[in-house]
C-alpha cells in the first residue's frame, strides 16, 4: 500500500511541474514527429513535449559528430530557434547527445526515470532552470556528459527527501495539502504530525537542511530545493540507573560498566556513563612447600610454606616450617579394607629389613536379594511376585598401599625395607553366583504374550530366565493371536500370505527363509516374530507393510534386516 500511494504521489507531483510548463491560454501544436523510439511534440508557446520508452538515440552522424547541416530523420532541431521549454515524460531513460544543442531552451523538466545525459546536451542553449522530478540524492547519482556547463550552472529544483529520525518517544509524519508525503516540492508547506507513544512531552522539534537547521513555526516549515532531516527530542521522566556490559575486576584489573538511565515511559536511553570498578583483594591459593630440607636421624628438616594468589599467582606469604627428626622406628599398619581378622601392626627398626605379617584376613559372603514384580497388562499370571538373589563371595588377593589397588603390591612373608610408616590394603576377588527367577507364561483371552519388559515402553523384551540387578517392575508385552504357525515349517514360501488379515505372527524355531513378497500388503500387520534360525528374508518380503515391528534375537539376521529395510525392532531374550 505504501508504495502505491508514494507511485500516485509522484505522478500527481510530476503533473503539477507538467503543468507549469503550460500557460493559461490553449497552445496549438506547430509540429510533431518522431526520434527512433520517441514521439514529440511542439506547440506555438514553445513548449516541447518528448515521450516514449526508453533511451534516447544521440544527434551524431556516422562519424559521431553532430553536425547542423545534417538531416536529422524529422527531429525537433530545425525549430532550436522556437524552442524555450521541455518536458520529458516518464519512461524516457537518458537524453542523446546534441539533444538541445544550439536551441532557445531556458527550462527543463526530468522525470525520475533518466539515468543518464549525454554530452554536449545543452551546448548553445539558454537553460536556467531544471525541475527534477526525483530527490537531490537521485540527481547527483545521474551520469552527465562532458561539456554541459549550462546544465551544471542551471538552478535545478527538487523533489526533496523528508527522512525523519526515528525515536521511541514518538512517530514524526509530514503532511502537503492534507496527503501525508516523504518527498515534497520546493516552496510547498509541510505539517509535522507529532503523536507521542506514551506520555512524553514534545521539547523540540527541528528541520536540518544541508547541515543547516531552518525556521519551523506551528510544527510547519517552508520546503528547501533539496533533502531535509526531522528530528524531535521530549522530555523523558528518567527511570534509575541500571548497570550493562559490566566487567568484573580482578586482583591485577579493574573492572567497569556502563551506568545507563532510561525514560521509564517509552523506554529510550537518555544517558550512558562509564564508571570504574576498584580491584579487588587476592584470592588465597592452598600452602605449598618450597625449599624443603628432608630430616635425618640426627637433625629436623625444613621448608617454607608460601602461600601465592589463585588468580595473579603473586605471593601473599612464605613462613618457614620445621620437620621433626625421623624416628629410628616405622609402623606398618594393615587395613582389611571390608573383611576382618587384619594382622597386628608391626615396627621396622631403621635400616632393618622387616617381614610382613603371614595372617590373613578374611571377608563374609554378600547376598543380595532383588524383589521382581509381574505386572500381566491385561492378562493374569501367578506367581506376581518373585525373588532373585546374586550371592558374592570374596578370596584374599594380597596387600596395596592403595584401597582401590592402585598402588604398590605386597604378599603376605614379604620383606619391607623403605624408611617411612606404610598401611597396606586387603585386596579381594569377586566370585558372584546368582540365582535368577523363571518367568511364568502369563495368559490373556485373544492374545499371545511375546515377552516381558521393563516397563511399558522397554527395548529389551526377555522370556525364561531373569536376573536383575535391582528391585523391578516387569510387564507382559502382548499381541493379538492371529497367525501361529506349525513347528515344523522352515520355508516361507513367495506370496505365501500376501493380502492377509492378521495383526501378529509367530514363526516356528524351524523357520530358515521367507520368499518374496510372502507377507507382502498385509495392511494390519504390526508384530512378526522372526527367530534365529532364519538366515535368509526376500528384501520385498514385507512390501507394502508399513508401521512393522520385528521381534527378534539381538545380533541375528533378524536384527540386521530390520535396520536396513527401516523396520522397527525389539530383541527377545
Amino acid at each position: 500500500m505504501k508504495n502505491i500511494l508514494r507511485t500516485v504521489f509522484s505522478i500527481l507531483i510530476y503533473m503539477i511541474i507538467y503543468i507549469c510548463f503550460i500557460p493559461a491560454a490553449y497552445a496549438d501544436e506547430i509540429a510533431s514527429g518522431e526520434w527512433y523510439n520517441l514521439q514529440w511534440t511542439l506547440d506555438d508557446n514553445g513548449l516541447l513535449t518528448i515521450s516514449g520508452k526508453g533511451s534516447m538515440h544521440a544527434f551524431v552522424d556516422q562519424t559521431g559528430f553532430y553536425w547542423p547541416d545534417v538531416d536529422y530523420n524529422d527531429a525537433w532541431h530545425e525549430y532550436g530557434d522556437k524552442i524555450t521549454k521541455a518536458v520529458i515524460m516518464p519512461g524516457v531513460s537518458s537524453i542523446g547527445n546534441f539533444a538541445f544543442l544550439y536551441t532557445s531552451l531556458e527550462s527543463i523538466s526530468f522525470p525520475k526515470s533518466i539515468d543518464s545525459i549525454g554530452q554536449l546536451a545543452f551546448g548553445g542553449s539558454n537553460l536556467s532552470n531544471v525541475y527534477y522530478e526525483g530527490t537531490e540524492k537521485k540527481w547527483k547519482s545521474i551520469y552527465i556528459g562532458e561539456e554541459n556547463e549550462k546544465l551544471l550552472q542551471c538552478a535545478v529544483h527538487f523533489n526533496g527527501a523528508i527522512t525523519i529520525n526515528k525515536s521511541k518517544s514518538g512517530r514524526i509524519s509530514s503532511f502537503v495539502d492534507g496527503e501525508k508525503v516523504n518527498v515534497s516540492t520546493e516552496g510547498k508547506l509541510v505539517t509535522l504530525v507529532v503523536t507521542p507513544t506514551c506520555d512524553d512531552i514534545l521539547d523540540t522539534l527541528t528541520v536540518t537542511y544541508r547541515g543547516t537547521d531552518i525556521s519551523v513555526t506551528d510544527n510547519s516549515f517552508i520546503m528547501p530545493n533539496g533533502d531535509v532531516t526531522v528530528k524531535a527530542t521530549f522530555i523523558h521522566t528518567p527511570g534509575e540507573a541500571v548497570r550493562e556490559n559490566e566487567i568484573q575486576p580482578t586482583c591485577i584489573k579493574e573492572g567497569s560498566y556502563d551506568e545507563v538511565v532510561y525514560c521509564v515511559n517509552c523506554h529510550e536511553e537518555l544517558s550512558r556513563e562509564k564508571k570504574q570498578i576498584g580491584k579487588t583483594a587476592h584470592t588465597t591459593g592452598d600452602p605449598v612447600r618450597e625449599n624443603e630440607v628432608a630430616p635425618t636421624l640426627e637433625a629436623e628438616g625444613s621448608y617454607d610454606e608460601v602461600v601465592y594468589c589463585s588468580v595473579c599467582h603473586k605471593e601473599l606469604s612464605r613462613t618457614p616450617k620445621t620437620i621433626d627428626r625421623l624416628s629410628p622406628e616405622f609402623t606398618v599398619i594393615y587395613d582389611a579394607n571390608g573383611g576382618t581378622g587384619s594382622p597386628e601392626s608391626q615396627t621396622k627398626i631403621w635400616e632393618t629389613a622387616l617381614t610382613l605379617s603371614n595372617v590373613v584376613p578374611e571377608r563374609a559372603e554378600l547376598t543380595e536379594n532383588f524383589l521382581v514384580t509381574l505386572d500381566a497388562n491385561g492378562g493374569s499370571v501367578n506367581p506376581r511376585r518373585m525373588t532373585a538373589a546374586r550371592f558374592t563371595s570374596y578370596s584374599f588377593k594380597g596387600w596395596n598401599t592403595k584401597a582401590d589397588g592402585s598402588g604398590t603390591d605386597y604378599a603376605p612373608g614379604d620383606i619391607y625395607t623403605a624408611e617411612e610408616d606404610l598401611t597396606l590394603y586387603a585386596q579381594w576377588e569377586e566370585t558372584i553366583e546368582t540365582s535368577p527367577v523363571w518367568l511364568p507364561q502369563p495368559t490373556r483371552n485373544g492374545y499371545s504374550c511375546f515377552g516381558w519388559t521393563v516397563g511399558l515402553d522397554g527395548d529389551r523384551c526377555f522370556n525364561g530366565y531373569y536376573m536383575p540387578d535391582k528391585d523391578e517392575t516387569i510387564c507382559a508385552m502382548w499381541v493379538k493371536q492371529d497367525l501361529i504357525l506349525p513347528a515344523y515349517l522352515t520355508t516361507i514360501e513367495a506370496e505365501a500370505f500376501e493380502g492377509g488379515a492378521f495383526s501378529y505372527v509367530q514363526l516356528p524355531e524351524t523357520t530358515t527363509l521367507i520368499g518374496s513378497k510372502a507377507f507382502a500388503n498385509c495392511e494390519n500387520l504390526t508384530y512378526i516374530y522372526i527367530p534365529e534360525t532364519t538366515g535368509i528374508i526376500a528384501r520385498d518380503a514385507f512390501s507394502g507393510v508399513n508401521g512393522l515391528t520385528i521381534l527378534g534375537h539381538s545380533d541375528s539376521f533378524s536384527e540386521f534386516y530390520a535396520q536396513r529395510n527401516g523396520f522397527a525392532f525389539v530383541a527377545v531374550e
